[in-house]
């Protein structure tokens, strides 16, 4: 409800001079910030001013304060329920109304302040005049205290120095525990999720984690509310999701090491920005090479981890595998329920002509693409069709451009074809067995195809959990393959992920098994004598045996193998036609999922006859089931939990 007086209170405006972007989105300083609207003569204009200026796409919203120097009026305008939107109006009554709105945005200056003032008919003129006035030193006011705190923060860690933070990350790593700054967002659910995670595994090594948050549904986090928390808190590091320094430099001073965790591609990582990192700069998560955001960090400050894995919200402990809200023997968990071509259809609808054309021949190209997913190698083919887009649509040589149409449309539509084909199968397949298939998330009511297998949202945290238990297979596919924490989450809360393979993801996991061996460096079985190569006898070397056998189930690749093998030897030649294309760096064991699901063939598929025999043996054969779960199970917590995660920044 409305608030009479001074309670609760909301944004404020940037009072220092740089706006500040952040998880709810960039600030506008020319945007509205806030409204006072003096006297109640004409609830109308409320209204109509909460129209004009609706939530942003973070749901930041804009809030309305009422000046009304009638006490009565006010109460009876709280009891009759006139604002469709209580929750954004806040009543301030009585004669001092705007003396009230002056204290009450004092012990609130971290808030934005109401930046437009209105009066509500020509004789409440005088009120709102005085109402700015008081606005407009409070502002001052804040700046003031902005850039006075600024540089106190400044100079605190400025004085530091690198001798400084070498001796303290050292005596952390002995066993000291390390105040971390987190930084998270009211207005994302997965951001809230995943900093709560992250807190709680710092926690339990025995680190001292301080979550930073918009104040109110309001506000972006201000640089007067995070430089006050530094201040409070001398964080030792700041971690924040998904944004570099470069985007928010007003929230931090330059010598406090920064983290970006990575979670997402979002658009503003591939802009650039007048920012050169410093060896205070750090990220961690996934590596996106193209990001120019995020060039210029040291190799040496980069950690490449999966989006972990919340051992505590996810485990088999408690799980209820009976609960008949989630038993099934076929689920899937997503709220990404628009079909392919609804997704298609409006996107393109924002180009005429020839460059809507360029969408049409895209949206082809990637449905094969699609079609020989398991076959052959499809992320260059998934490059071309960005580049062919992009000079379709005019932005060929625009950078900008081209990530705009590779993660806004081209990716997105992919993962869409991807996941409802799988879905398709999936049908299908309970249907021809009699087995129950269960859809979780919103929308799928409305699918035209698989609507019937529609079972509603389930919640993140136990009720997900329990789903993940309850059904005989979680499915998952994405085009991102299988580093998705969901087929974690499902193995640790007792459930069996079966997850859509890739021909990409399981060369590259070749690829790595390949390069461990051979770095092992072990004493040569051979030399082929003519061209005095070294190699191993295929028989002698168990590992090098499975890795064999598993390339024999893949389609050769193009350029050939890394090496070669023949006879049953295994030469280590260089295949220089392989490395001009392929002469990437190994990822990290963390950043190699086909390994944490044991033998990738196992519990992956890339046929609808391979996904049905997958199915059918694990309802069948619950002993089976269990057994691939807890291997499974086993291999997350040893690896991608958040715990791991936050040991692995090696502070």
């Amino acid at each position: 409800m409305s608030s009479l007086c001074g309670t609760d209170i909301l944004d404020m405006p940037e009072s220092s001079s740089t706006p500040s972007p952040g998880p709810a989105g960039r600030a506008d300083q020319g945007s509205v910030h806030g409204i006072v609207m003096a006297g109640l003569d004409r609830p109308e204009l409320i209204e109509e001013a909460m129209h004009r200026h609706p939530p942003d796409s973070s749901g930041c919203t804009i809030p309305v304060y009422v000046l009304e120097p009638d006490r009565a009026r006010a109460e009876a305008a709280v009891r009759a329920g006139i604002f469709s939107d209580p929750s954004r109006v806040k009543i301030l009554a009585g004669p001092l109304c705007e003396t009230d709105l002056v204290s009450y945005f004092r012990q609130r200056l971290h808030c934005r302040l109401p930046n437009q003032v209105t009066a509500a008919g020509p004789h409440r003129q005088e009120l709102a005049r005085r109402a700015a006035a008081g606005l407009d030193a409070l502002t001052r006011e804040q700046a003031l205290l902005t850039r006075q705190l600024q540089a106190e923060v400044e100079r605190l860690y400025a004085e530091r120095g690198m001798a400084y933070w070498t001796d303290r990350f050292a005596a952390i790593r002995d066993g000291q525990s390390a105040r971390v700054l987190v930084m998270t967002s009211r207005f994302s659910t997965f951001m809230r999720h995943a900093a709560g995670d992250l807190v709680r595994g710092l926690e339990s090594l025995g680190h001292e984690p301080v979550t930073l948050m918009e104040p109110d549904e309001h506000s972006p986090i201000s640089p007067l509310l995070s430089l006050q928390t530094i201040r409070d808190e001398d964080p030792d590091l700041v971690i924040v999701i998904n944004y570099p320094r470069a985007v928010h430099r007003a929230l931090f001073p330059a010598a406090l090491p920064h983290v970006c965790w990575l979670q997402d591609a979002m658009p503003h990582l591939f802009q650039g920005h007048a920012y050169e990192p410093t060896l205070f700069d750090f990220t961690a998560g996934h590596r996106y090479p193209d990001a120019a955001g995020l060039r210029g960090i040291d190799e040496a400050n980069v950690l490449e981890f999966p989006v972990p894995v919340s051992e505590f919200k996810f485990h088999a402990n408690e799980s209820n595998p009976s609960d008949d809200r989630f038993a099934c023997d076929i689920a899937y968990v997503s709220h990404q329920s628009e079909p392919a071509d609804m997704l298609h259809t409006r996107f393109a609808a924002m180009f005429e002509g020839k460059r809507r054309a360029g969408f049409e021949r895209c949206r082809e190209r990637l449905a094969e693409i699609v079609t020989g997913w398991g076959d052959h190698a499809q992320f260059e083919a998934i490059s071309e069709a960005v580049q062919d887009l992009a000079e379709a649509v005019g932005c060929g040589h625009d950078a900008r451009g081209r990530d705009m149409l590779r993660y806004q449309y081209v990716h997105p539509l992919l993962e869409r074809l991807l996941r409802h084909r799988v879905l398709s199968w999936a049908g299908e397949i309970s249907r021809e067995h009699g087995l129950k298939l269960r859809i979780f998330g919103k929308g799928w009511e409305a699918h035209p195809e698989l609507a019937d297998f529609a079972a509603g949202p389930v919640e993140h945290g136990d009720d997900l959990r329990a789903c993940y238990a309850a059904a005989g297979v979680h499915l998952q596919a994405s085009m991102l393959g299988c580093g998705h924490q969901r087929i974690f989450e499902c193995a640790l809360s007792g459930g069996l992920p079966l997850c859509l393979r890739s021909w990409d993801e399981m060369y590259n996991h070749d690829r790595a098994l390949m390069t461990d061996f051979l770095d092992k460096e072990l004493p040569a079985d051979a030399s082929l004598v003519q061209w005095r190569w070294p190699a191993y006898v295929i028989d002698h070397h168990p590992e090098l045996k499975s890795i064999i056998e598993a390339r024999s189930k893949m389609v050769r690749p193009a350029a050939g193998w890394d090496h070669e093998h023949f006879d049953g030897v295994y030469a280590q030649v260089r295949n220089d036609d392989f490395f001009k294309y392929w002469d990437a760096p190994v990822p990290p064991q963390q950043m190699r999922p086909l390994g944490l699901l044991g033998d990738p063939m196992t519990l992956t598929f890339s046929t609808r006859e391979e996904l049905e025999d997958r199915v059918l043996r694990a309802v069948r054969d619950t002993k089976w089931r269990t057994q691939h779960s807890e291997a499974v199970a086993t291999r997350v917590r040893a690896t991608v939990t958040s715990t791991r995660f936050a040991e692995g920044s090696r502070w």
